[in-house]
């Protein structure tokens, strides 16, 4: 079981209520919320205190802000963190629509393809995230667009086929910079020691967002920056 601190459980705390209160403002003017998510260990505790906050969910529908292009059934994709944390129960209580959870459906050699048909899938609940919980990595990497790499550079609003992440699995789709930027409302996080690096490159006016693409959240309209001390 993964300890966390006092500070770090009030910070999930809140990034759940912000969460919770964009829903409410969405819903508001739509009747539905596209709710963009990563994976990994510092989002975990946000889904965690999702579980307390009273949420419509049969209106929210989930989406990838980016994957691991594994098979649906294997425990390493991204979206493994949230269905532990949060959506299994979610959809066993009948509270979330197992439709509204929208996985990427990988297939074997056609990478471009699959990446392709989750835009397609997304573009039909109209192509925005209204809310993106983001999580930096201790490269400054955001989703899978790292630092330096071709997809960082992508300036369409679209998902981007990455071939050489740094990290295994090398193969992945994430939402490119433009496509994050479009959303309504954004959370990002930086837990840990090994993000206080990371954090000082996102206030570095002189750090571009080639060299630090967790920077590229900061064009989102309505943005909460979460850290530990």
């Amino acid at each position: 079981m993964e300890i966390r601190n006092g500070e770090q459980l009030e910070l999930e705390r809140t990034a759940a209520e912000s969460i919770k209160k964009q829903v409410e403002v969405v819903l508001e003017e739509k009747d539905k919320v596209i709710f963009g998510i990563v994976g990994g260990r510092s989002v975990k505790g946000v889904f965690e205190q999702l579980n307390d906050q009273s949420i419509p969910w049969e209106k929210v529908h989930i989406f990838m802000v980016d994957e691991r292009l594994l098979p649906k059934d294997d425990l390493d994709t991204n979206i493994q963190v949230a269905k532990e944390a949060l959506l299994t129960k979610l959809v066993e209580d009948g509270q979330l629509p197992k439709e509204n959870v929208h996985e990427v459906d990988y297939t074997q050699g056609q990478e471009q393809e699959s990446v392709d048909a989750y835009l397609k899938e997304f573009q039909v609940f109209g192509g925005q995230y209204d809310i993106v919980l983001l999580s930096s990595g201790e490269d400054g990497h955001v989703g899978s667009l790292f630092p330096n790499s071709e997809g960082i550079k992508e300036e369409k609003e679209t998902f981007v086929l990455v071939e050489n992440a740094p990290k295994p699995p090398a193969t992945r789709m994430s939402a490119s910079k433009g496509l994050i930027r479009k959303a309504n409302m954004g959370i990002i996080l930086f837990f840990g020691d090994g993000k206080k690096d990371a954090f000082e490159k996102f206030k570095d006016e002189n750090v571009s967002v080639i060299a630090c693409p967790v920077k590229l959240s900061r064009g989102i309209e309505n943005l909460y920056v979460l850290g530990t001390s």
